[in-house]
């Protein structure tokens, strides 16, 4: 993989963050050059890092993909020395270092080696790797923030009937627009899911369990088909 080209610009670039999200196996390096140009370089089917030197201002050098083998070979002693401890992948006490050369090798890791300047260096374990512009995925992020509190395209009016908007009434939900945001609809679903917890309040109010029951199905089933199939979009 050719990865130099599209990392030209981050060359003596300051990292300004690095983040790691687990849940969806990513971690991400957020850079900014001297021109003033932002970048995301995002790591993707993350696995494992290690990163040394880390100080206030951290100037990028270069980053480049090495072999797994090269990659074992140069950091030998380190992983007999953290593979007990699970790093950079959990493997039976039998297991060893050749093993875990066959498990990235079959599993399609790479392995990338950052250089620095100044302070961070290290290596990261993913699949993939890609440049992104951090401006633009700002404006992404704001465009779908306004779309979440704006744009109304879920149609409650399919699922809930006026026998299941009394009982929400009885909760004190209202149901404005039956044409809702997402927003909306997930506060419906806060509001609506409160009671699963709170038995005696709910039986006070007049609304048996079987009543709230099928209300917490229909907020199952549109969440189901809005949130997965269209996406929410």
């Amino acid at each position: 993989m050719d990865i130099s080209k599209s990392l030209e610009d981050i060359h003596d670039a300051i990292i300004a963050k690095y983040v790691v999200d687990f849940k969806s196996k990513k971690l991400k390096i957020y850079y900014e050059n001297e021109e003033g140009k932002e970048f995301i370089v995002e790591f993707s089917d993350y696995l494992a890092h290690n990163f040394e030197n880390v100080i206030i201002e951290n100037i990028i050098f270069d980053i480049e993909e090495i072999t797994i083998e090269k990659f074992i070979i140069n950091n030998k002693d380190f992983l007999y020395d953290n593979l007990k401890y699970g790093f950079p992948i959990l493997l039976p006490h039998n297991k060893g270092i050749n093993d875990l050369k066959d498990i990235l090798e079959n599993q399609k890791y790479k392995v990338f080696e950052i250089f620095a300047s100044t302070g961070l260096n290290g290596f990261v374990i993913a699949k993939n790797l890609k440049v992104l512009d951090w401006k633009m995925i700002q404006k992404e992020q704001e465009k779908s923030i306004d779309q979440y509190s704006t744009k109304r395209f879920i149609d409650l009016s399919k699922y809930i009937t006026l026998k299941e908007e009394q009982t929400l009434k009885k909760l004190g939900i209202n149901i404005g627009n039956k044409l809702c945001t997402e927003y909306e609809f997930d506060c419906l679903v806060m509001d609506a899911f409160f009671y699963r917890g709170e038995r005696k309040r709910r039986e006070s109010l007049g609304v048996s369990y079987r009543e709230i029951k099928k209300i917490w199905d229909l907020l199952d089933k549109i969440e189901i088909e809005y949130k997965k199939n269209v996406a929410f979009c």
